[in-house]
């Protein structure tokens, strides 16, 4: 910022400034007690600083590419964080509960924490710390710095910048107002003077919503494969005459895979999901904001059950039972974990104020258990919620970003019953094939499309009472996201996926039929066809974000559509090389110098779920490769063997982190829109 002199003889100087870790989900030293020198930015104020500055660079793989390189660099880099060990960044954060947890500094894994959620006082700092400069500031000058007035701290060399405290304002939505001055001498002589006026204002960004916002298929560590993992293989290969699609259910083998970790295990909630994505992507292009993130995304939630009524069965629980190993585990709803949070930890007061409607009769009607039906009459039906203890308000919201509806109506399900065959051919197989599709929870297509017709339309207005009275109400701008099309391939026009080749990235997924002593080409195969993915786009897809698209059309919201960013770019996109690796990997009969089967197309070892991809979308394969060794408790390994056949499925057709970063690109200009003050005189529409 360019201020003019204060002084007769003294040239203006120019001086900018930002906020220090400025984002404040990460751990970070409390800001100075008084003015000090800075010793420079942060590990993660050099990422957004990066990040801020990455344009779409000319000759780039993909038009994301300049901004995912950066966020998928930074979240599986160790770095130091807060004076601590080196550790990824989901590990780092003011959310308690990361894991599953490593025993005593061994491979050893243990149950999520029982104290999961954010830490006390998140929203609620006491100050905020700027970085103050001389643009072309020189060593040789001198400056000397003051507050509203009061002298700070000088004289320091002026090519070093300053880290200066702010005071947070009573509200919490950011520091208080103050005016920093600079003079700058040389030789003992005053040379230029000059001022800046700074108030830091602090976003307050809350997520909500299922899979598509927790980033499924994408957990924040990947699962890994050591060395013993290859001796297994070589010993089923050997004890095994049907070693193809199936060495992943092999109980021996899967205890050799160390499981995937995740920022929330229970929820499988990742900081490669879209809404952190928007976060980062805010925080680095608005340098002189904080940003307060908090996100209670879970995978699997729908309106009526993790949105505004306990979540019956998150994923976590599956996989590594409740916290520290407790169970039964009751998820709050979503809005109820959001609300204690704005409340500092203080729980919600009991004397609301209450609309009188005949929610309970829905509830009922929707045939929720007694718990949940009273959680959701309890969530539904208030208007204004309120935070235990006197005088105590519940801190503002700046922006709610959303993504829900999908599991309302069955989204998974459907896709499963294209990918699923029907029809076996004789009774027994056809038995067999009806438990796996029942198992892994199919939809037909043509009731998921009821559920969007008749359905929608009586949950989304309940939810949009639910989120007015008290996390966001009147004022509050609410962001929800589309479903990207993950169907069309590459090519002219609107091919579908489908055929042999294409399909081949579900071929882990044979592996859960029990036909050993079948021959291979009388063997069931997953796939879908160019008339089921067809299907899928028109009875799903299209009618599903129509009806996203009319529940964000009401006042407060606003709908995030991606134009042609995912054209082309469905789950069998990829170039030629790209299409060469869409086998499951199967030990080759080639061997190694050292006697060891080689792997084709590729080891298991060598795949990176995060490399970029032309394809944005999760197949079986990449789920299988990724996640799939957090699957279940290892006790329950062997005898529950066969109930891992869901878990392949689990992350199907979800975006991939690289597209998480597409939905964030287009969600930060929803944010930026919203948050724009309006010019003088001018009414917004919305």
């Amino acid at each position: 910022m360019v201020v003019g002199a204060s002084g007769a003889h003294a040239d203006p100087v120019t001086l900018d400034w930002s906020v220090v870790d400025r984002f404040r989900l990460f751990k970070s030293p409390p800001p100075p007690s008084r003015p000090l020198g800075d010793s420079g930015p942060g590990t993660v104020d050099v990422f957004l600083d990066r990040l801020g500055a990455a344009r779409a660079t000319p000759g780039a793989l993909f038009p994301e590419s300049a901004s995912y390189d950066l966020i998928a660099d930074f979240l599986a880099t160790k770095r130091p964080y807060d004076g601590g060990p080196a550790v990824r960044p989901f590990e780092a954060t003011r959310w308690r509960g990361a894991g599953p947890g490593v025993r005593d500094g061994t491979l050893a894994l243990k149950p999520p924490a029982a104290d999961r959620g954010y830490e006390p006082g998140y929203l609620y700092p006491s100050a905020y710390a700027v970085r103050v400069w001389v643009v072309g500031g020189a060593a040789a000058d001198s400056c000397a710095w003051r507050v509203d007035g009061v002298e700070a701290l000088g004289p320091v060399a002026c090519d070093q910048a300053v880290r200066i405290p702010i005071p947070a304002r009573d509200d919490h939505t950011g520091g208080r107002g103050v005016r920093v001055t600079v003079t700058v001498s040389r030789d003992g002589a005053k040379t230029a003077e000059g001022e800046v006026p700074i108030e830091v204002r602090d976003r307050l960004v809350i997520g909500l919503g299922d899979s598509y916002a927790s980033g499924e298929g994408n957990p924040d560590q990947p699962q890994a494969f050591p060395q013993n993992f290859q001796t297994r293989i070589d010993r089923y290969w050997k004890d095994s005459s049907d070693p193809y699609d199936r060495w992943w259910r092999v109980g021996a083998v899967l205890r050799e895979i160390q499981p995937a970790r995740w920022w929330d295990p229970i929820c499988h909630r990742s900081l490669y999901s879209q809404q952190a994505a928007a976060a980062f992507i805010y925080a680095a292009e608005h340098p002189k904001e904080a940003v307060t993130f908090a996100s209670f995304a879970c995978s699997g939630a729908e309106v009526l059950d993790g949105v505004i009524a306990s979540q019956a069965k998150p994923p976590g629980l599956s996989d590594f039972g409740g916290p520290d190993g407790r169970r039964p585990f009751v998820l709050k709803p979503q809005i109820e974990q959001a609300l204690e949070l704005l409340c500092d930890g203080r729980g919600l007061s009991g004397d609301a104020r209450w609309a009188a409607t005949e929610i309970a009769l829905l509830a009922a009607e929707l045939r929720l258990p007694p718990k949940q039906q009273k959680a959701y009459v309890t969530t539904a039906t208030r208007t204004e919620a309120k935070c235990a203890g006197a005088g105590v308000r519940p801190r503002k919201v700046d922006v709610l970003l959303m993504s829900i509806g999908g599991n309302d109506i069955g989204f998974a399900g459907a896709v499963k019953n294209a990918l699923l065959p029907t029809q076996a051919s004789d009774p027994i197989g056809q038995f067999v094939l009806a438990r796996v599709r029942s198992s892994v929870g199919v939809t037909p297509t043509y009731l998921a499309h009821r559920k969007i017709m008749f359905d929608l339309p009586r949950v989304y207005p309940v939810m949009r009472q639910a989120l007015a009275a008290g996390l966001a109400p009147d004022g509050v701008p609410i962001i929800q996201s589309t479903y990207p099309n993950p169907l069309l391939g590459e090519g002219d026009g609107a091919r579908f996926c489908h055929g042999f080749l294409d399909n081949q990235l579900f071929a882990s997924m044979n592996g859960m039929f029990p036909d050993q002593g079948v021959r291979p080409e009388n063997r069931w195969r997953i796939g879908i066809d160019e008339a089921e993915g067809r299907e899928v786009f028109e009875s799903l897809f299209t009618p599903l974000n129509q009806a996203v698209a009319q529940n964000a059309s009401n006042k407060g919201w606003r709908v995030v559509r991606y134009g042609e960013a995912f054209s082309r770019r469905g789950w069998c996109a990829g170039t030629e090389a790209e299409r060469a690796t869409f086998a499951f990997p199967a030990l080759s009969q080639a061997v190694t110098a050292s006697g060891k089967r080689q792997w084709s197309p590729f080891d298991p070892q060598d795949w990176n779920p995060y490399a970029p991809r032309t394809r944005l979308f999760r197949t079986s394969n990449d789920v299988v490769l990724t996640q799939i060794g957090s699957s279940e408790p290892f006790v329950k390994m062997v005898v529950n063997l066969g109930n891992r056949s869901f878990f392949a499925s689990a992350g199907i057709f979800h975006p991939t982190a690289q597209a998480h970063v597409i939905i964030g690109l287009n969600v930060v200009r929803e944010m930026e829109q919203a948050l724009e003050p309006p010019s003088p005189g001018v009414q917004t529409a919305r």
